[in-house]
């Protein structure tokens, strides 16, 4: 009896697929095989499963999408390998790129580095201009008596006028935020798309609004910015009543246009 259910055991075991016992090493290791025996179809899927496992380190992660990019170049997707070289850059900026990949495909990743070093800049420079600035060329005891002077009750016309552009402004770096994610979203619809007529079309939608949300998240901190400055600057009782102010905020696909009268 006890024979037959040791039998049985080992029948059970034996049974488990090597890939559910395998890890990040052994799949990076078997893609790499794969990839030297020109399987590069059977590749793309074991990768693309490890990485939905989220058990790699970031390294490893790095990798998988480095052999990914190697895989979908081998396979004349040069915007798949593209998108794929971007999320390894993101997961590890040093990651080392296969051996594997072709001369010509040297100039695709150094594509996807320059693209993604210049986003991350324009998104850097755009929180650096949303911080306000301190005047120049006012003491801080001038600072100080100005705070301490008593202000008419009520919102002047160019303080109205900050805040709508300010608000304006958010609302604008709030879509470019959303439009930047979604980017990577049909980026990575675009790696794993098979067909290379749709992974293109999905990798050049992901681009267009890539470069949209960029757009509008520069603008829309340019705008709060600038409307932190009206909202701050100090009225001056000797100028004649402004004009009735208004501000209108139009946002499209290539970027934010703010008009109005102050």
């Amino acid at each position: 009896m006890n024979r037959i259910a040791c039998s049985t055991l080992l029948a059970v075991l034996t049974a488990v697929p090597a890939s559910a016992q395998a890890g990040p090493k052994e799949d990076l290791a078997e893609a790499t095989r794969l990839l030297d025996n020109v399987e590069e179809e059977k590749a793309v899927p074991l990768l693309l499963k490890a990485i939905e496992r989220k058990d790699a380190t970031p390294t490893q992660l790095a990798e998988m999408w480095a052999l990914v990019a190697v895989a979908k170049f081998n396979l004349r997707d040069e915007a798949g390998a593209k998108v794929a070289f971007r999320r390894a850059l993101d997961a590890d900026s040093s990651v080392s790129i296969s051996k594997l990949l072709p001369p010509k495909g040297w100039a695709v990743f150094e594509q996807a580095r320059v693209e993604r070093e210049r986003d991350l800049a324009a998104i850097k420079a755009a929180g650096a201009k949303d911080k306000p600035k301190d005047q120049p060329g006012v003491a801080p005891a001038a600072t100080a008596a100005a705070k301490a002077e008593p202000k008419p009750s009520g919102l002047s016309p160019r303080a109205v006028a900050g805040i709508g552009v300010g608000a304006a402004g958010v609302v604008a770096a709030a879509v470019g935020v959303g439009l930047w994610a979604n980017a990577g979203s049909l980026h990575s619809q675009a790696v794993a798309e098979p067909a290379a007529a749709k992974a293109r079309d999905l990798y050049q939608s992901g681009s267009t609004q890539n470069s949209a949300g960029v757009g509008l998240l520069v603008g829309g901190a340019v705008a709060a910015a600038v409307g932190v400055v009206l909202f701050l600057l100090p009225d001056s009782g000797s100028e004649p009543a402004p004009a009735p102010t208004t501000t209108s905020v139009t946002v499209g696909p290539a970027g934010l246009a703010i008009s109005g009268t102050f």
